[in-house]
């Protein structure tokens, strides 16, 4: 972080101890909805680095960027890793084995990662671009929140309002107390009817319909599944599951290899009734 970001030693270590408590944040959170909230993780760093002191603005900021990038990236390798022993959990792998095979794989899975970074710049340029009105086919949601969010936070954009802080503050208290109330004072018969506070505020900063809307229709096909043929949902569900998310990956990568051959990406032949439309050959 000092050499390439000119970040103080002191920060740095600060942001990774707000990274090693904030993942457990992400572990609770991807354990109840299996969505790690790693933009929000994130953005406590970097409201907790809005006072911390540098030269200049632009050091400000590029501080607070890279703190709340330390907390997020921890958050996210806590809860794949996470996942990745519940997974062998639930197949029987053993965890010392999972262990050395992750561990020897990382070191082929970071050329990999930088091979599949360059080839989605090279098939979306949009991706690197610095002009956030460029239109691009991703939403690139995530980077306009953590922009807006470091000018807030740094005094180069909007003023938070009273109304904003004090909101934050009572969803802050409800966050921490709510757990609290359901493991201690609500009997664990009826924890099942007791809403989780993770699951609701990822609703709130969610902007991606789709994410819920798909998790929904897995969890009917599941029910309706275990209802027709419970020893086939055992035998293949986690299978057919692991599927579909591998597809989904997949056909970005081959989306992104016929952008870059010329492929058309919605190819259709049509034809006109001469005289019905314009230019009509």
């Amino acid at each position: 972080m000092g050499e390439f970001f000119g970040m103080p030693v002191y920060q740095s270590i600060v942001a990774v101890i707000l990274g090693f408590v904030l993942s457990f944040v992400g572990v609770q959170a991807a354990g109840e909805t299996d969505i790690n909230p790693t933009g929000s993780i994130g953005k406590m760093s970097q409201l907790i680095f809005a006072g911390m002191p540098a030269d200049n603005i632009n050091q400000v900021r590029k501080n607070n960027l890279m703190a709340g990038n330390i907390s997020a990236s921890a958050a996210a390798q806590a809860v794949d890793m996470v996942g990745d022993l519940k997974t062998g959990q639930l197949v029987g792998a053993s965890p010392r084995s999972q262990f050395w095979a992750q561990f020897v794989a990382s070191f082929f899975a970071i050329g990999i990662a930088v091979g599949l970074f360059i080839l989605f710049a090279e098939a979306y340029p949009c991706v690197t671009s610095t002009d956030l009105n460029e239109e691009c086919e991703f939403g690139l949601v995530a980077v306009k929140a953590w922009y807006n969010v470091t000018l807030l936070l740094t005094g180069g954009g909007e003023k938070l309002t009273r109304e904003s802080i004090i909101l934050t503050g009572v969803a802050a208290a409800v966050g921490v107390v709510a757990p609290f109330v359901r493991e201690f004072l609500v009997p664990k018969k009826y924890h099942r009817y007791f809403p989780s506070v993770s699951a609701v505020g990822i609703a709130m900063i969610n902007t991606s319909p789709e994410v819920p809307l798909s998790m929904f229709i897995g969890w009917v096909a599941g029910k309706i599944w275990k209802r027709v043929d419970p020893v086939a949902y055992e035998k293949y569900m986690y299978s057919t599951a692991g599927g579909m998310i591998a597809g989904q990956g997949i056909s970005a990568l081959l989306q992104a290899v016929f952008k870059l051959s010329g492929v058309a990406p919605y190819p259709y032949t049509g034809s006109c009734i001469e005289g019905l439309l314009e230019n009509c050959p």
